[in-house]
């Protein structure tokens, strides 16, 4: 029993062709953060400054506490296997029966870059800004680790799109490569109006 995770575009949780809904916005927040820096241990002081730095200490505690309950629930039988929750410390391990396309996105981009099929699947994968839609203003640290994530995603996208396009075009295939640089645009230059607006 898997579960699929899509952090680009709006985020969705889904198991068993139904989709979860986590308790909170900081829930879906704290299970990104987990799976993109997975297998690392990461202090409880830490994670509790990043998503409730802005609450008195005993506070952020708490809502890390009942954060990292929440989350388990979301998790489901994949709990124990993905969450180890130490005294001081939580460690996020990626595990088979968790699909996630970021990281799907990220292994595709490591591969044969003259691949078209891969290329294809990688642009397909993404579907809009890491975690688009969710704001946590209350939440500066983690607000500012998600842009720098976002523009890693973004650079990564544009680079893929401008792959395929070359590859389609080199193929012979020039209308099948013109959806793709037609998003290749709009990226770019959704790209450039952030650039201008920081």
């Amino acid at each position: 029993m898997g579960l699929k995770i899509h952090l680009l575009g709006p985020p969705t949780l889904i198991k068993e062709g139904h989709v979860i809904r986590p308790h909170s916005a900081k829930v879906v927040a704290l299970l990104a953060y987990l799976i993109l820096e997975a297998d690392r241990h990461h202090s409880r002081e830490k994670l509790a400054t990043l998503l409730w730095g802005e609450s008195l200490d005993t506070r952020a505690r708490a809502s890390l506490r009942q954060g990292l309950y929440s989350l388990r629930q979301t998790l489901g039988n994949l709990a124990d296997a993905c969450l180890e929750l130490e005294e001081g410390a939580v460690v996020f391990n990626l595990h088979q029966d968790l699909w996630v396309d970021v990281l799907e996105l990220r292994t595709l981009a490591a591969l044969d870059t003259t691949d078209v099929d891969r290329l294809r699947r990688a642009a397909q994968l993404y579907q809009g800004a890491l975690l688009e839609g969710l704001m946590l203003p209350d939440s500066p640290t983690f607000e500012e680790w998600l842009f720098f994530r976002r523009d890693t995603l973004e650079q990564q996208a544009l680079q893929t799109l401008y792959t395929l396009v070359e590859q389609l075009i080199r193929q012979g295939t020039p209308q099948e490569a013109l959806p793709f640089a037609q998003r290749l645009v709009t990226l770019w230059n959704h790209s450039m109006k952030g650039l201008t607006s920081t």
